[in-house]
């Protein structure tokens, strides 16, 4: 309980850092070119995308349907109605 008190802490601090900053240096900030910022959004959004890949990779292997595991990109997966009651005869 005392630990989620001082994580929500955190982010108040954080927001009124954030709120400070952007109040002395916002005049500042004016004279970034845009195309910079646009880059910046870019290269971060790339790092992010990057740095998610290994979960999507863990979760198409242990994805019992996925339809890319079964070399079909898009496709609908390949389980039908007959294969389920085949699976009820085989028990």
């Amino acid at each position: 309980m005392f630990v989620m008190g001082l994580l929500r802490l955190g982010g108040v601090f954080a927001g009124l850092w954030l709120g400070l900053i952007v109040l002395l240096f916002g005049s500042v900030a004016e004279l970034v070119p845009l195309s910079v910022i646009a880059g910046m959004l870019f290269v971060i959004g790339a790092e992010l995308i990057v740095g998610r890949l290994p979960d999507a990779r863990l979760v198409l292997a242990s994805s019992s349907n996925s339809s890319l595991k079964n070399g079909s990109c898009g496709e609908v997966a390949r389980y039908t109605v007959e294969d389920e009651k085949d699976d009820k005869d085989e028990k």
